[in-house]
């Protein structure tokens, strides 16, 4: 898709006509529709059929996204997906209907990935009038620490320092002057003391031989980041 196009997104819940009249409004130009995976309710079957049926006379370019309403990690990490591969376009989330998860999930996608693209709008409908709600930029963990993040994630969540300065080889982090004392001084400096001011992780004994842990916030970080 070009670039500058009014990109939004939308939960399905039991009503549809709301959404047809949100669209006239808004002039969508392209739409992606969250639906519950292996949705089973009548009224909302209706509600995405009917939004389809005006999307194709509309001649309206749209996507299908599923979810599970238990994993809210996941849905975040749609929602991010979408806005990266739309972050040259004016993005919509809508949180007039649908159900709670998708909601809530677009509120928060409103603040967490503001950085990504710059035309992130969180909107409303209220008796016809299409509202902007003010959504706030929240900072998120550089990218090194992220990275650093998930090296330790794949060593099971847990590993020590000495297996942590394999990010000098991969070049996640960089030093100056390539020795073993100043590499260690970058590590706990660069990336373990800011994870742990994150809270991230947890270190289980002293020194060098301290075992670092990635502990359940860190661990949900990374299921949608």
């Amino acid at each position: 898709m070009d670039e500058n196009f009014r990109v939004h997104l939308l939960g399905i819940g039991t009503k549809f006509k709301w959404i047809v009249e949100s669209l006239k409004k808004s002039r969508a130009d392209k739409i992606y529709l969250f639906r519950k995976k292996d949705e089973d309710f009548n009224d909302a079957l209706k509600a995405e059929k009917e939004v389809i049926k005006f999307l194709k006379k509309k001649s309206i370019p749209h996507e299908l996204v599923e979810y599970n309403p238990k994993d809210i990690f996941g849905l975040l990490k749609s929602i991010r997906e979408i806005i990266e591969k739309e972050k040259k376009n004016f993005i919509y989330l809508n949180i007039s209907s649908g159900q709670r998860e998708v909601l809530t999930s677009f509120a928060i996608s409103s603040t967490l990935f503001k950085s990504i693209s710059k035309g992130l709008k969180l909107y409303s409908m209220e008796e016809g009038d299409f509202n902007h709600l003010p959504s706030f930029e929240v900072k998120l963990p550089e990218k090194r620490l992220i990275e650093a993040m998930k090296f330790i994630a794949k060593n099971n969540n847990e590993c020590r320092r000495k297996e942590l300065l394999k990010l000098f080889e991969l070049g996640i982090i960089k030093v100056d002057k390539e020795t073993k004392c100043n590499k260690y001084m970058k590590l706990n400096r660069g990336i373990i003391e800011k994870l742990l001011n994150w809270n991230f992780i947890e270190i289980e004994g002293k020194g060098k031989g301290g075992l670092i842990k990635l502990n359940e916030e860190g661990q949900n970080l990374l299921k949608f980041l």
